[in-house]
């Protein structure tokens, strides 16, 4: 793998049907996330709370 990136894989399963837990990460999440997950990698600091996509 080149120098300077990084690669994430994420595995989710094991859910009980469609349960509460299911349901939020299926609408928006896993996006919210993972896309802070990248914020704070990349410059130390998490995203602001209250940001929506």
């Amino acid at each position: 793998m080149p120098c300077g990136v990084t690669k994430i894989t994420m595995v989710h399963e094991d859910f009980q049907g469609e349960e509460a837990t299911y349901q939020g990460l299926q609408s928006g999440g896993w996006m919210w996330i993972l896309s802070n997950l990248k914020a704070l990698l990349e410059t130390g600091k998490p995203m602001p709370q209250g940001y929506s996509f």
